[in-house]
């Protein structure tokens, strides 16, 4: 929620119209809270006005799609689009206003009028206020705020007044986009890239709030005692960036690659975390942080990496296991802090030495690997492997995910989703296995209650106790079609999209799937 259009407020909360959606600022308790996205029912996330009704309490918004409001008492959005409404192709409502007779007033983007109820309802065209009543009035038509005062920042900031756009350290440019006086002194900001501010008039002194993830692609999620990691890779140019988020404890901390030395790529395709190091996958290299020495490293096929372009990590008491775009490394632990005698093998160069490899999934001694000729697994005490199941399918498909859960193996291919128990050999049956094409499977997670696979068409689940998989799509809440990654987190799941972070609460006892 970085790019700002819009700000209103109620009586407790500052609303920020993004193009990520909704966000709730509560200025008593100083916090954010839950924003409203697609997740909560708005049919876009992409928000270019947001208007709250002091006289009956609804919060209205607009997004790409139409016009949308919230109930105070049903907590529900209702979503009216543009094309049942009328409005002619490419017209947006540009203003909203309020009448004291629970009168709501738009005006489009092409100067047409229509006027409805504040509550919800039909819009009657050519409709507009009497000109003696009074009407609130939000966007193009609103009164216009005087401009903000110079600016104090914090060090690394500079403020240029007559363009009225921060600049910081590494010269990048965040216009001013919109402002808002309160009856408390406080000047609310919203900028283009670096999210909201407030200001105390009285000595001009900026704060700016924090903003949650830096980059809305998360393709990779970790957890780090407590903390969520976040990163993506998803076609960003040079301005992608993790966030490490001690949620409900601390504000979000940022780490851009670019600007740190020894961090060499900001597409970041896996994480690994232990005691001594954090491990970071990218497209160009591999990067550890060295806890000690608060010093970062980054290694490629000059450091006899199989190769540089990293697709997973897994780490044990004794090796980082790294599967890259061209084969299996694994990298000595107790090596990584020593530049000049670090100990990598290469694993089973004669199968997997120009292979994709795609996922790692420990079992035992045993660790399975996804490749692009189907499911490998590896004998970690012989050091010696074989691929699984005599060439017969599924086992022989590009594999997409593998994850293992006590004797079990699954594994997400284009074919759909297959398992089976590792100590007998016995495949599930259906409807266990699905193999129906569900699209390619970016990630695999299970527990004792469910079998997930997060992908192209959205999340698949398998119910064990009811025996049967449930599909979630964007008309189900999720921000995306296409989620990239997931992580279970007891009866709540975090999904990765290219619109950032939801938690579904997946075993609430009101669910009914």
């Amino acid at each position: 929620m970085r790019h700002i259009r819009h700000l209103c407020l109620s009586q407790e909360r500052l609303y920020l119209a993004t193009t990520g959606g909704i966000g709730c600022f509560n200025f008593f308790s100083q916090q954010w809270e839950e924003p409203h996205t697609v997740s909560s029912g708005l049919a876009s996330a992409d928000i270019g006005l947001v208007a709250w009704d002091e006289n009956s309490g609804f919060l209205w918004c607009t997004q790409s799609e139409g016009i949308s409001y919230l109930g105070p008492a049903s907590g529900v959005w209702t979503n009216l689009f543009y094309d049942e409404i009328g409005f002619y192709d490419r017209e947006s409502v540009s203003s909203i206003g309020f009448g004291v007779n629970h009168q709501i007033f738009l005006v489009t983007s092409r100067g047409r009028s229509l006027a409805g109820h504040s509550n919800g309802g039909g819009f009657e065209w050519g409709a507009t206020p009497r000109p003696e009543e009074e009407v609130k009035w939000f966007g193009e038509a609103a009164a216009v705020d005087p401009p903000p005062p110079h600016l104090f920042l914090p060090p690394g900031y500079y403020y240029d007044e007559q363009e009225r756009v921060i600049t910081d350290s590494h010269g990048r440019r965040y216009p001013l986009t919109c402002w808002l006086r309160d009856a408390w002194n406080t000047l609310w900001i919203g900028t283009w890239g670096l999210g909201a501010a407030r200001v105390d008039l009285v000595s001009a002194r900026f704060e700016a709030l924090p903003y949650g993830l830096w980059d809305d692609a998360v393709d990779v999620l970790a957890f780090d005692q407590g903390a969520l990691w976040a990163g993506g890779d998803q076609g960003q140019t040079g301005g992608g960036g993790l966030t490490r988020w001690e949620i409900g404890i601390r504000n979000p901390e940022y780490y851009e690659p670019r600007y740190i030395t020894g961090f060499s790529d900001d597409r970041i395709t896996a994480m690994a975390f232990d005691e001594e190091a954090f491990w970071f996958g990218t497209r160009n290299g591999l990067t550890r942080y060295d806890l000690d020495r608060r010093s970062w490293r980054t290694l490629s096929q000059v450091d006899h990496l199989s190769d540089p372009r990293i697709t997973h990590l897994y780490l044990d008491e004794e090796y980082l296991w790294v599967a890259s775009e061209a084969g299996l490394s694994r990298i000595l632990k107790a090596s990584a802090g020593r530049r000049d005698s670090l100990v990598v093998d290469i694993i089973d160069p004669r199968q997997l030495g120009d292979l994709r490899i795609s996922f790692l999934a420990p079992q035992g001694d045993t660790l399975w690997v996804g490749t692009e000729y189907g499911l490998y697994w590896y004998n970690v005490s012989a050091d010696s492997g074989e691929f699984y199941g005599d060439g017969f399918f599924p086992a022989n498909q590009e594999i997409d995910a593998v994850v293992c859960y006590g004797d079990e193996v699954w594994f997400g291919t284009s074919y759909g989703i297959a398992g089976f128990n590792a100590r007998n050999g016995e495949w599930f049956a259906p409807p266990a296995q699905r193999l129906e094409r569900l699209g390619r499977i970016f990630w695999m997670e299970v527990d004792g209650f469910s079998v997930w696979a997060a992908g192209e068409r959205g999340v698949q689940r398998y119910d064990r106790e009811g025996l049967r998989w449930i599909r979630y799509s964007m008309e189900d809440g999720l921000p995306a079609q296409e989620i990239r990654t997931l992580r279970i987190d007891g009866d709540y799941v975090w999904f990765g999209s290219s619109r950032g972070l939801t938690l579904f609460y997946w075993n609430a006892p009101y669910r009914i799937d």
